[in-house]
């Protein structure tokens, strides 16, 4: 089963066709690097399908990449931690060790940007810690807890996603199994977002698990974030985050 069958319930492109009239489906399988967007037959994804695209279907507003981040250069270049001191990077992954806090809290770090509609991923695991906590990516965030969205899941295969408005967390989708994600520790497993406007389709190991709609917050910051389970010790790590830019007006 594709991605995009997962997603009928979504009704984002009903006719299944990369074609002019949707760049989002485009941009969505590009990202996959689905066959579906292999425009010169070549059997791979690459950039010289970006330009068949922008020649043949008259469109050069095609998705941007505006960072990749990989911390091989040993520092957490543009991002912004959220002062606890729990953030570090080595071995060429950005590192959250918990300190253990007498009550449960969010760890977050962003990149020192804003973004509308984009597609981002972060790459995660779990390596030590309480398999139940949750972990995953911050995004259209205003550089706070208080107002963002979060896309989340835990090491025993469960995923959720949430919004806090003014200080006030609301459940959009509740804690949900999805046999996509890889269990356990030391294990790495790849959320991604794609938000076009009020719709937003959620990905893990480049599977759509689901989407909805919300028009709370239209853009901001994106980061990733660990919730931290007294006297647990989590350790996560981050890595690949990267993101592209989507045309307005899609």
């Amino acid at each position: 089963m594709t991605p995009y069958e997962l997603c009928n319930s979504c009704d984002w492109d009903i006719d299944r066709d990369v074609d002019g009239s949707d760049l989002a489906f485009f941009a969505d399988a590009y990202a996959l690097g689905s066959p579906k967007a292999d425009l010169n037959n070549d059997g791979s994804v690459d950039a010289d399908d970006v330009a068949v695209f922008a020649a043949e279907f008259g469109r050069a507003n095609y998705p941007i990449l505006e960072f990749v981040e990989d911390f091989e250069d040993g520092v957490p270049d543009n991002w912004v931690d959220d002062g606890s001191g729990v953030w570090s990077v080595e071995n060429g992954v950005y590192k959250m060790i918990g300190n253990s806090p007498a009550e449960n809290m969010v760890r977050f770090s962003y990149y020192d940007g804003n973004f509308s509609d984009f597609i981002y991923q972060v790459v995660v695991k779990r390596t030590q810690g309480n398999l139940d906590s949750l972990h995953g990516m911050y995004f259209r965030g205003d550089g706070t807890l208080q107002n963002r969205y979060a896309f989340v899941i835990q090491s025993n295969g469960y995923y959720l996603v949430g919004k806090v408005v003014n200080g006030t967390p609301i459940l959009l989708i509740p804690s949900t199994y999805s046999g996509t994600i890889k269990q356990g520790y030391d294990v790495w497993n790849t959320l991604k977002v794609i938000c076009c406007g009020s719709t937003i389709r959620f990905y893990i190991n480049d599977m759509c698990v689901n989407c909805i709609v919300d028009s709370e917050f239209s853009s901001g910051k994106v980061g990733v974030q660990d919730a931290e389970v007294p006297d647990t010790n989590n350790i996560t790590h981050f890595d690949n985050v990267e993101l592209f830019t989507l045309p307005d007006g899609l």
